[in-house]
């Protein structure tokens, strides 16, 4: 059985040879990543950076899409900030200079693991029994790990529970 790989944070990662980072202190470059991996590293960056300093801004870059009105990463990290509003202040990248390809966000507590918040959506979508296939594409913008990881931890936590119909596992809500 393939093991499903999380996204582990490493400050060190982000250093050169001789231990200087390679970006400023307080910017995430997300460019090169899934949409979910993306926001995984945010998470775990945004709460190093929490842990290590004494507030200040993380510069997010994370583009504006090739169509030019929004990728995927910059439209799931958004959503994402929105939704954790009460963790973060944040101002879009347009709205200080005209460039979509970043967003400012200005931590006051660290941040739940993308799991967490994934999972009540979870919990009010399978209310009447979903196939895994159709949690996965109702929640894709969270990546495909993320989502089954959620989905796993609801399980052993019993608040959902699989039924099989025919060859398709479907998942439900388990009433309190």
């Amino acid at each position: 059985m393939k093991q499903e790989e999380t996204f582990q944070y490493d400050m060190d990662d982000d250093k050169d040879d001789d231990g200087k980072l390679l970006y400023e202190s307080g910017e995430i470059d997300l460019h090169n990543y899934s949409t979910g991996t993306a926001l995984d590293y945010f998470v775990c960056y945004y709460n190093d950076e929490i842990k290590n300093r004494t507030g200040g801004t993380i510069k997010v870059i994370h583009g504006y899409g090739s169509t030019g009105v929004g990728g995927e990463i910059r439209t799931r990290l958004r959503t994402f900030l929105k939704e954790h509003s009460d963790y973060l202040r944040f101002e879009f990248g347009e709205n200080i200079d005209n460039n979509r390809g970043y967003t400012l966000v200005y931590p006051n507590r660290p941040l739940p693991p993308m799991s967490d918040s994934i999972s009540g959506k979870i919990l009010e979508f399978c209310t009447t029994a979903k196939s895994e296939e159709k949690i996965l594409n109702k929640f894709r913008l969270y990546g495909n790990v993320e989502v089954k990881k959620a989905i796993k931890s609801l399980e052993r936590q019993g608040r959902i529970h699989p039924i099989e119909k025919g060859k398709i596992k479907h998942y439900k809500t388990n009433n309190p």
